[in-house]
C-alpha cells in the first residue's frame, strides 16, 4: 500500500511539473515561417522563445493560408494563427499579440520591364499580382481604389513570382525578405535575381502578429505570450535565425 502511494505521488508530481503545450495554426511563409526552415522560421523562433519564457511548449500545424485563418480562428484545437498582418476584421475576431516581426512590403518587377508608378496611378494595362487572402498595404489600396488596372490573384507568393517571371503579370506585391528568400530557393523557372528585382520603394512596413482565438483561453494565452516576449530579445532571436538560413540573402 505504501509503495502504491509513493508511486501515485511521483506520478502526480511529474504531471504537475509538465509544461503546458499549445498548438498554433501556421502557414508556409519563408523565411518568417516554414516547416523545414531552421527553427521553423525566424518569426516562429520568436514565438517559441516567448512561450518558453513562460514555461509553455508550442507546436505548429502548417496549413494553406486561408485554412490557417479559418481554423486558427474557430477550431478549438488551436490557440490562434500566425503570421498575420493587422486588419479590422481580424482584430474583431481575435486577440492581437505584441509584434513578432516587421514586414517591409513593396513591388517585385522584371528587370527588363520596369514599371514606373510612384508619381501617378498605374496604367490601365498594368497587371498586378496579389495573394489570395493577404491584407494589402494602405498605400496600395489607396492607389487601387479606382480599379483602373487589372488584379491577378495567386495562391502563394512563390506562385505570384512565377507568374511575374512568365510575364503573366507586371508587378507582384510582396515582402522584401520573402522575395529575397525565393530568389535563392525557388525551383520555379525564372524566379532568380537575373530576371527579377525588388523595386527601391518600400510601400509599407507592416507589423506581424499572432491572432489568438476570441475565447477566455485565447485571452489568457495572448496575455502570457505578451509577458513572455517582453522577457526576451525578440529582434536578436529573429536576426540570429535569419543569419542561420542565409547571411547574405536577407539584406534589406
Amino acid at each position: 500500500m505504501r509503495r502504491g502511494c509513493v508511486a501515485l505521488l511521483l506520478l502526480l508530481t511529474g504531471m504537475c511539473g509538465r509544461a503546458e503545450t499549445v498548438v498554433m495554426a501556421g502557414t508556409e511563409w519563408p523565411p518568417y515561417m516554414g516547416a523545414t526552415l531552421p527553427r521553423q522560421g525566424a518569426a516562429t523562433a520568436v514565438v517559441t522563445a516567448a512561450f518558453k519564457a513562460m514555461d509553455i511548449d508550442i507546436r505548429y500545424d502548417f496549413l494553406p493560408w486561408q485554412r490557417t485563418v479559418q481554423d486558427g480562428t474557430s477550431n478549438p484545437k488551436y490557440a490562434g494563427y500566425m503570421p498575420a498582418y493587422y486588419s479590422q476584421s481580424r482584430a474583431l475576431s481575435g486577440y492581437i499579440s505584441e509584434k513578432i516581426a516587421a514586414s517591409r512590403v513593396g513591388f517585385a518587377e522584371q528587370r527588363a520591364k520596369p514599371v514606373f508608378w510612384s508619381t501617378a496611378r498605374l496604367l490601365p494595362s498594368t497587371r498586378v499580382g496579389l495573394v489570395q487572402g493577404y491584407v494589402n498595404t494602405p498605400e496600395f489600396d489607396r492607389r487601387a481604389s479606382d480599379r483602373n488596372f487589372s488584379i491577378d490573384m495567386a495562391v502563394s507568393d512563390e506562385n505570384n513570382l512565377t507568374k511575374l517571371a512568365a510575364n503573366r503579370i507586371d508587378l507582384a506585391l510582396i515582402d522584401l525578405y520573402v522575395f529575397n528568400y525565393y530568389l535563392s530557393h525557388s525551383a520555379s523557372l525564372g524566379v532568380n535575381a537575373k530576371l527579377l528585382r525588388f523595386q527601391g520603394e518600400v510601400l509599407d512596413e507592416k507589423p506581424v502578429y499572432i491572432f489568438f482565438q476570441k475565447t477566455p483561453q485565447g485571452l489568457r494565452l495572448r496575455n502570457l505570450f505578451n509577458q513572455g516576449i517582453a522577457k526576451i530579445n525578440a529582434q536578436k532571436v529573429f536576426d540570429d535565425v535569419m543569419a542561420e538560413m542565409a547571411p547574405s540573402s536577407f539584406t534589406p
